[in-house]
């Protein structure tokens, strides 16, 4: 079983291709690219968390159409276009292998107790709006558009943060 994390797939969400935040030719295109990364690198036994932004309303329309596609099991953190109808966990600290591990959407809303903070939020590079004074604290922005619109392995996330 792996583990995985992603953040900010905007399923549904008109302007990222609209506005060329993305390059497809249409949402249907956008959702159907994402779903195939997802289900080629995660396998159904998977965890995979998702951090923020998974969709943008239609919540309904995304839990009967849209996830019952998804490999893994699927753990979100809410993310500013999310709502409490998808979840309400705003971030999570979790341990791997020995270090402890913080979840978060954006990170300037992470609690700065631990070490390491894996984040989405942030669609450009270069953004990082950190609300930490503590240069010890490593941060690593796990958006789609910065890994090929695929998920990436937590192992490969900690390697990069070294």
């Amino acid at each position: 079983m792996n583990i995985w994390l992603i953040s900010d797939t905007h399923f549904n969400h008109k302007t990222m291709v609209e506005e060329g935040w993305r390059n497809f030719k249409s949402i249907e295109e956008m959702n159907e690219k994402i779903i195939y990364e997802w289900n080629k690198k995660v396998k159904k036994e998977d965890t995979i968390y998702h951090l923020g932004d998974v969709c943008i309303g239609k919540y309904k329309e995304y839990k009967e159409l849209i996830e019952p596609k998804l490999n893994g099991n699927i753990i979100y953190i809410r993310g500013n276009h999310d709502t409490k109808a998808l979840t309400n966990i705003k971030n999570l600290i979790i341990d791997y292998k020995g270090k402890t591990i913080e979840l978060v959407h954006n990170p300037a809303e992470a609690t700065n107790t631990t070490k390491y903070i894996i984040h989405g939020h942030q669609h450009k590079k270069g953004t990082m709006h950190f609300c930490t004074k503590d240069i010890n604290i490593k941060y690593l922005n796990v958006n789609l558009e910065f890994n090929k619109m695929k998920p990436i392995l937590i192992n490969e996330v900690m390697g990069k943060i070294k």
